[in-house]
Formats: C-alpha cells, sequence, structure tokens
C-alpha cells in the first residue's frame, strides 16, 4: 500500500522540522510507536480476516471440486489434513486427476480469501490520506542552519570565505 510510504515520507522528516533538536529522537521514538501499534493492528486485522475466510471459502470449493473429481465423501476429511501437511498419500481414493482439482479449488479459496482482506485495506489507506491532506506544509520550517555539525572542518576550512553550504555564519 504506497499510502504508508506517502505518511512516513511526511511524517518522519517532517518531525525533525516541527520539533527542537533536543526533542527530535524523542518525537521520532513516539512516532515510530504510534506506526508500529498501528501496523500491529492492521496485521491482525488482516490475519484473523484472511484464516476465518479461508476457513469459509476451502470447504466451500475443495469439496464439490473433490467429489466431482471423483473422491468418495468418506475420504473428505483425509483429504483436508492432507491439504495442510501437503501430502496427498494418505487420502484413501485420491489420484492425481482429483489433486489436480483439489489443487484448483484451494488456489481459488485462498484467491477469494485474499480478495476479501485487500478490500479491508481501504479504510485504512483512505484514513492514511486523511492524514496526510491534514499535515502542515513545511516548507515554512526549511532552512540551511544545521543544528549541529558532525564532522570537524579541515584545517585548509576553517579560515574566512570557506563557509559549506548550510553552515550557520
Amino acid at each position: 500500500m504506497c499510502v504508508i510510504g506517502w505518511i512516513d515520507n511526511i511524517s518522519f522528516p517532517g518531525v525533525t522540522l516541527l520539533f527542537e533538536a533536543q526533542d527530535i529522537g524523542l518525537a521520532t521514538g513516539v512516532l515510530g510507536s504510534i506506526r508500529a501499534i498501528g501496523g500491529a493492528i492492521a496485521q491482525t486485522v488482516y490475519v484473523s480476516i484472511f484464516t476465518n475466510k479461508v476457513a469459509t471459502y476451502l470447504p466451500e470449493k475443495v469439496i464439490p471440486a473433490a467429489t466431482a473429481a471423483g473422491l468418495p465423501a468418506s475420504s473428505l476429511t483425509a483429504l483436508f489434513a492432507g491439504i495442510t501437511a501437503g501430502d496427498f498419500s494418505a487420502v484413501p481414493g485420491i489420484t492425481p486427476e482429483i489433486i489436480a482439482a483439489v489443487s484448483a479449488a484451494v488456489k481459488e479459496a485462498y484467491i477469494a480469501s485474499f480478495k476479501i482482506v485487500f478490500y479491508v485495506t481501504i479504510p485504512f489507506g483512505v484514513i492514511l490520506i486523511i492524514f496526510c491532506a491534514l499535515s502542515p506544509n513545511f516548507e515554512k520550517y526549511l532552512s540551511m542552519n544545521v543544528a549541529k555539525r558532525l564532522q570537524k572542518l579541515d584545517a585548509k576550512m576553517q579560515g574566512e570565505g570557506h563557509e559549506r553550504e548550510g553552515d550557520a555564519v
């Protein structure tokens, strides 16, 4: 979701502009924590919905495909155990044609589940777009002043007229 990149590219550099130099670490840490909490909530929602939808769609799609391909109904429990394990050797009456039909049905069930998860991401994106639109204009905070240089000037560069761009004179 590219909106997460937008909000990151606005908020994290913006923190360095809006807060005093001594508070940047704290502000960035709080912002990172808020972002992590939001991500954890979103991940929990996505995984929960995906798990529930797979549990719904898998039987809906696999049972008709397997029985239509010739699998006896008594083998369905073993079939689902085989799907989970990734090994169909313990399924009574399984054939390569049934495996192909079941594989296609499992794929359809997962695609349908991921579609629902995608639809759930839309509200998160809308919320992030609203926050991007509400973010302040940072242009008034931009300057060439640097709170503290991290490297020392060479002996040659310390004289008058040798200031680097961004050095406060």
